[in-house]
């Protein structure tokens, strides 16, 4: 009878455990979460925000504390980026060939290391960012606000390296510089 309740008491641990370090399920809070697109052009520098953001994700997380994330998704809607300008939105669409690419998407694949941040920790990454069908490797670095499932960052790369020809205007006298800086806070919340 001692064995049979001392192997209950070691089930009932060993469930325990396993399910504190179990990965729950999180999906992007939308309205809590922000992407900036940034860059130049001949005339001026420009920024666009995208309105349509979506994702999910598998967190391992101990009260309070990230412990591991074992997925992580991210995309924007293509026809949800804007700027002041709706012609300059257009031109935007039309590079990016949104009718047939209709998302930029990234997926986390790896986190390379982690170390102290001024809010929380910061995760060195790296993911692949998927622009109009073609995908590309890229490393950043990302802060994680303490307490949260808040991820915060920037990218900088070439349109040119994803096949995206820079927009240009009126008859190619207006022309947008090749280097995009990509700036995202985003929030993940329990689904």
């Amino acid at each position: 009878m001692k064995t049979l309740k001392k192997l209950g008491v070691i089930l009932v641990l060993a469930l325990t455990v396993g399910f504190s370090a179990k990965a729950q399920s999180y999906t992007l809070a939308k309205e809590s979460s922000s992407l900036l697109v940034e860059g130049t052009s001949t005339l001026h520098d420009w920024e666009e925000k995208a309105e349509k953001l979506g994702g999910t994700a598998q967190i391992v997380m101990e009260g309070n504390k990230l412990v591991e994330i074992k997925q992580l998704t991210f995309k924007v809607d293509v026809e949800s980026l804007k700027s002041e300008h709706s012609g300059m939105d257009s031109n935007t669409y039309k590079a990016l060939d949104s009718k047939t690419y209709p998302e930029i998407t990234y997926e986390l694949t790896k986190i390379n290391s982690t170390k102290p941040g001024k809010n929380g920790i910061v995760l060195s990454t790296t993911g692949k960012l998927t622009i109009k069908g073609v995908s590309k490797t890229i490393t950043m670095d990302v802060d994680v606000m303490e307490g949260s499932v808040v991820f915060a960052g920037e990218t900088t790369f070439k349109m040119s390296e994803y096949g995206v020809e820079p927009p240009t205007a009126l008859m190619g006298t207006i022309k947008t510089g090749d280097e995009v800086t990509i700036k995202f806070k985003v929030k993940y919340v329990k689904q």
